[in-house]
């Protein structure tokens, strides 16, 4: 006979083999309602378990809302929350500030330097 492990609150396997057909199967029915009945309060727990998860995303997806991605004014918006941009959201332009690069240099002639040019 194999052994079994001991497991608190079942009886060693030398004593369920000592004792009568009649009492291992009172035994055996009497465990196998328990598992029933634990299996049964499994399958409920799952149920509460997927019913609050969709809750706790719900209450997560409400709280991450403020007025850029709701209707709410801004006004509602949460004062010590930071903004994540503060900047224009236009894309920045290609071109590089100043003068058109083909054109000759902006310089004023100055009398006092004999006619030759001063840039600024």
């Amino acid at each position: 006979m194999p052994a079994v492990p001991d497991v608190p609150g079942v009886s060693p396997a030398e004593e369920l083999s000592a004792l009568p057909a009649a009492e291992l199967a009172a035994r055996l029915a009497e465990a196998y309602r328990v598992i029933g009945e634990l299996t049964a309060r499994a399958e409920q727990l799952a149920v509460v378990n997927e019913r609050l998860t969709a809750r706790v995303e719900e209450l997560e997806r409400q709280v991450r809302r403020d007025s850029a991605s709701s209707s709410r004014p801004p006004s509602s918006d949460s004062p010590y929350k930071k903004k994540a941009r503060d900047r224009s959201l236009r894309e920045r332009g290609r071109r590089r500030p100043g003068k058109q690069p083909c054109w000759r240099s902006a310089a004023i002639r100055s009398p006092a330097s004999g006619g030759r040019r001063r840039r600024w």
